[in-house]
């Protein structure tokens, strides 16, 4: 519920961010693919003995004769380095934590569920940026109050600034 809700909000922000709304958008039909459709998260340290993403492959076959038709995979970002962090605290959206593995290992895995037939999404959430982010090397990235001070949300860290061009870019490029 929690991440259904933030989910919403996150949405909700980058279309206020982009000066759109709900009733500005011409509803699109849902793909047939979509119909009946089962979601498989993946934990990758639960998932399989490596904890890693090239570990995660081989059991990519068990999940296409469950019926799954999506392995979403949980965050796969590069996490803060303080200690315990969450893997919801990230450092940067741009790259691969270095634990679960490479870029590559991101394409190969995607190459071998499309293979099967899967498709691939990613857990990503911008609510947030880690203490430590990338982000914070660029001075207008992250949200500051009118005294300088960087502005923090539901959870102790720093927010993105949604209505900066350059932010909304760099997330979506995490994206692609």
């Amino acid at each position: 519920m929690r991440k259904a809700f933030f989910s919403l909000l996150l949405c909700a922000t980058l279309i206020v961010g982009q000066n759109l709304s709900f009733a500005s958008r011409e509803a699109r039909r849902v793909p047939e693919w979509m119909d009946r459709l089962t979601i498989y998260e993946i934990w990758l340290n639960a998932f399989s003995p490596e904890g890693t993403i090239r570990g995660a492959m081989p059991r990519l076959q068990y999940l296409a004769d469950l019926g799954v038709k999506v392995a979403w995979l949980g965050p796969i970002a590069r996490r803060s380095s303080a200690p315990n962090a969450s893997p919801y605290n990230v450092a940067d959206y741009n790259a691969v934590d270095p634990q679960y593995g490479t870029e590559q290992d991101v394409r190969d895995f995607t190459a071998a569920a499309h293979k099967l037939g899967l498709k691939v999404m990613l857990d990503i959430v911008y609510y947030h940026a880690a203490p430590d982010s990338v982000m914070r090397n660029e001075p207008d990235f992250l949200v500051k109050n009118t005294e300088g001070k960087l502005v923090r949300g539901f959870w102790p860290q720093p927010l993105p600034d949604f209505g900066n061009p350059r932010v909304r870019k760099y997330l979506i490029d995490s994206m692609v």
